[in-house]
């Protein structure tokens, strides 16, 4: 009998190949406090007996290959002497026919795509040549509450509702945002396609967490984990400090931990704000630092602008999962996920964020019940059933 074969394309820059060799040995990633979502394909994949070729942008460009997968690291194509935006899109043209002629070479039946790993309207051609083409939707279609301005913009998610309508077999969203997005765009007609999972994450890693700080202790301290780009809104919460500093001298202080284009911007800025022993930023750090960073904060922050299309914000699950509240911008779908142990401010407003803080820093009750509600909403984080593998099981069989 032969065996399926499945094509997936990861969006982000993902080393699938070491993650790959932690999954064989049935070991977790020590870098890790999820399971990765390739994890999640390739135990489908076990489990249902198929092949599978995986392809990601990582820049290394390393292959690996053997009985029942196939994984290339393939960067994104840069094309040259033409302006950035043209640049960008051409980009994103050349490398869904490369992921095509991937996926064609390898004879796959049915097509795993990540938000972001070319246009979705590019996987038409999937469907011209047989492939069955399920998105995941790891991002939203635009960032909640600011849908594309520019004609550029606007004219990509025109092709890209005809795709969702009647090219996607299923749709996959990883929030209920990313299925609402999805119904605004195509209207109706693909309700029935789209489909919800959560993503998952190791218990035991949470269990080595204490409860916060008690809640009298003071200064009230803050974190944010994450990447460090602008559109995380990691400069937005020097702003804040700064603002909170001056109206409770010595009551905030914040830690900045993760890597990224902006960190020594940051570092830079913070220094400049004079916002030393009020804002600590030191940068990456390993998960056994990390266990004690949370230990000390009482709160987690999550502050992405609308420069991003935050598809749920894994990190906000990891506070509540942590025990930790958390205070989210507006389009970060998270806080819709868990609306009673999330605070969710105006996107880009600090004031508004300030504003949160200091009420759920003043009121004990307010942050108690926050909590509180920690644990019951983030056992869908938890809830095997609600991950990626168990939702193949469910749409792949039916489609």
């Amino acid at each position: 009998m032969d065996r399926n074969k499945i094509f997936y394309a990861c969006s982000g820059t993902a080393d699938l190949i070491k993650s790959y060799k932690h999954w064989e040995k049935g070991e977790h990633d020590p870098h890790e406090v999820s399971i990765t979502f390739s994890g999640q394909i390739l135990e489908y994949c076990k489990a249902s007996n198929s092949k599978v070729f995986m392809v990601s942008p990582h820049a290394n460009g390393d292959s690996f290959r053997d009985d029942d997968a196939v994984i290339e690291h393939r960067p994104k194509p840069k094309v040259p002497f033409v302006g950035s935006g043209l640049s960008y899109h051409l980009g994103e043209f050349s490398y869904g026919f490369i992921l095509l002629w991937k996926a064609l070479r390898f004879r796959s039946d049915i097509a795993l795509v990540d938000s972001g790993a070319t246009y979705y309207f590019m996987l038409f051609l999937f469907r011209a040549f047989g492939i069955k083409v399920v998105p995941i939707l790891h991002n939203t279609l635009w960032p909640a509450g600011f849908p594309p301005q520019k004609l550029a913009g606007r004219v990509i998610q025109w092709c890209d509702k005809w795709f969702f309508r009647y090219g996607a077999n299923a749709i996959l969203g990883v929030s209920k945002e990313c299925g609402n997005q999805t119904l605004s765009l195509c209207g109706p007609g693909v309700e029935n396609k789209i489909v919800q999972f959560r993503a998952q994450f190791h218990q035991s890693y949470f269990g080595n967490i204490a409860p916060p700080p008690p809640y009298e202790r003071r200064p009230f301290k803050i974190m944010f984990i994450g990447r460090v780009e602008v559109f995380k809104g990691v400069f937005d919460i020097l702003r804040m400090a700064k603002q909170l500093e001056n109206k409770h001298p010595g009551e905030f202080k914040w830690v900045i931990c993760g890597s990224g284009p902006a960190l020594a911007d940051l570092q830079l800025a913070a220094e400049e704000q004079e916002l030393k022993g009020v804002v600590d930023i030191p940068g990456w750090v390993d998960l056994e630092e990390l266990i004690e960073i949370y230990r000390a904060c009482h709160l987690s922050i999550v502050p992405t602008t609308d420069g991003f299309s935050e598809g749920l914000a894994m990190t906000a699950a990891e506070s509540a999962l942590s025990g930790r509240p958390v205070i989210t911008s507006g389009v970060v779908p998270a806080a819709g996920e868990m609306p009673t142990a999330s605070y969710k401010a105006i996107t880009n407003d600090i004031d508004s964020f300030v504003e949160g803080i200091e009420k759920i820093a003043t009121d004990k009750e307010v942050y108690e019940q926050m909590r509180l509600a920690c644990r019951e909403e983030s056992l869908q984080f938890l809830d095997r059933s609600q991950g990626l593998t168990a939702i193949l099981h469910q749409v792949l069989s039916r489609i």
